[in-house]
């Protein structure tokens, strides 16, 4: 999706694709990538601009680190929203592996004679294994709650776009479920 304008607001959508968009904070400005995450086609019409004639610009460098934050949150909901345990997984192993390093990097040095750089790493394996371990553990957490968000609101982690065949898709579930049945 390429846009001429992401800081024009003068946007028009169909109601299906904003009905359920959670926005919140500046989260606005990235109206145009949820709907394109629906399914959503998007089509620019050029908007001629007036120059300012009253009041002062809020735009500046101090809300470049808003910005990435919002665009850490969009990559983060883009690909991790299903399937959290991807992200804080693999940073908990990450935490851990480096935790083991520096338990190695604490054998070494005593068994080279610097004491105080193997008692430095020697106190940052452990923390960095508990880190690790608290991140894995947030990501299930994470997993658990957002398989209990879509069962309590009967949605399903995916859209269909189009459905073709569906009785014959539904001929062949039904037919799957007597199979099984009967072979249990």
């Amino acid at each position: 999706m390429h846009l001429h304008d992401y800081g024009c607001t003068l946007r028009a959508y169909k109601r299906p694709y904003i009905e359920h968009i959670p926005l919140y904070g500046e989260m606005h400005r990235f109206i145009p990538i949820y709907v394109t995450w629906a399914g959503a086609r998007i089509k620019e019409v050029p908007v001629r601009h007036h120059p300012r004639t009253a009041g002062i610009s809020k735009y500046g460098l101090s809300r470049i680190p808003k910005v990435l934050l919002d665009l850490t949150t969009l990559k983060f909901l883009r690909d991790f929203y299903v399937t959290p345990i991807y992200f804080f997984g693999w940073m908990g192993f990450s935490l851990m592996g480096l935790g083991s390093l520096a338990l190695a990097g604490a054998i070494l040095a005593a068994l080279a004679s610097s004491p105080h750089l193997a008692l430095a790493l020697l106190v940052i394996a452990p923390t960095l294994a508990c880190f690790g371990l608290v991140e894995v553990t947030l990501g299930i957490i994470a997993e658990v709650l957002i398989r209990m968000h879509y069962e309590s609101m009967g949605k399903r982690p995916y859209r269909v776009r189009i459905a073709r065949n569906v009785a014959s898709a539904e001929a062949i579930e039904a037919s799957t479920w007597t199979h099984s049945e009967a072979g249990a």
